[in-house]
């Protein structure tokens, strides 16, 4: 069921709790258990690595498209001052004052949007997963690989985590649905 409130998901995890402390306990020294739970990590990790490397793209291009738009603008404004020097018009005085603002105004959204923040965190965490995904394969190749599974599967979900903490502290304050 969806659960629209932090209340009803800490009152489901607290009624889960115990069920899910005893699996635990026992399931990580289960042989079949290990390989299909590190291969299902694997597999979450690298879908989150992909749509990560796709908000880092778009992003990118994001801020690589209102650059080239406020560059065009400036040169456009300072032609239509160069033009104003000789040629007393009030259009160009409208384009000396609207482009400067409309660039300006863009520039405003990007940086409330904090595109390049959330682009430089999408990068990098496109980074880390790769490296946490080599770590869980490397884990599962070793001698004892269930304890060294467990630690690299439980620091990918610390990464995740921390990045989903972050991301919420981002858009609590603009006041957003989430779904």
């Amino acid at each position: 069921p969806h659960l629209s409130r932090a209340v009803d998901i800490t009152a489901l995890c607290t009624r889960h709790e115990p069920l899910i402390r005893e699996l635990q306990a026992t399931v990580w020294s289960d042989a079949t258990f290990m390989p299909a739970y590190a291969q299902w990590s694997i597999e979450v990790f690298e879908h989150q690595q992909h749509y990560h490397r796709g908000v880092a793209i778009k992003q990118q291009a994001l801020l690589q498209r209102v650059r080239r738009v406020n560059g065009a603008l400036f040169s456009l404004t300072a032609l239509g001052a160069l033009l104003h020097l000789v040629v007393h018009s009030v259009w160009l005085s409208l384009v000396t004052t609207f482009f400067p603002a409309l660039a300006a105004s863009l520039h405003g959204a990007i940086a409330q949007a904090e595109t390049l923040r959330v682009g430089a965190t999408s990068e990098r965490l496109v980074g880390e997963l790769g490296l946490a995904i080599e770590r869980i394969r490397m884990a599962l190749a070793a001698a004892d690989a269930s304890a060294a599974a467990k630690e690299a599967i439980e620091a990918a979900l610390a990464l995740l985590l921390e990045e989903h903490q972050d991301w919420h502290l981002l858009v609590r304050p603009h006041h957003l649905l989430l779904a």
